[in-house]
């Protein structure tokens, strides 16, 4: 879970090995990789139903880690428009990782 989340249920996931961008991981790496990133969608779509898509970003800005963010949503705009809420509900991320642990 993201604890400044772009849209409740904004999952990071990491590669294994520490890399700066994500196409200087081997083939076999990059394929696990994207199998978590498919397994995490799944359960985003189990816990979030009622959302139009799953977003899958794949970046490395903030940390020299390629990641991927994924984040159930509905509209261009929560796409595009981070959460700028302060302080994170931290209850409501454990409720969410709750809830996808279990799916």
């Amino acid at each position: 879970m993201d604890i400044h989340p772009m849209q409740p249920g904004h999952v990071v996931v990491i590669t294994k090995k520490q890399a700066p961008h994500f196409e200087d991981l081997s083939p076999l790496e990059y394929q696990q990789f994207t199998k978590a990133v498919q397994d995490v969608a799944k359960k985003l779509r189990t816990v979030f139903p009622d959302k139009r898509k799953i977003a899958v970003q794949i970046e490395g800005l903030q940390v020299e880690h390629a990641h991927a963010n994924l984040f159930p949503f509905d509209t261009h705009e929560q796409y595009q428009s981070p959460n700028d809420q302060a302080e994170p509900n931290h209850d409501e991320l454990a409720r969410i990782a709750e809830k996808l642990k279990n799916a």
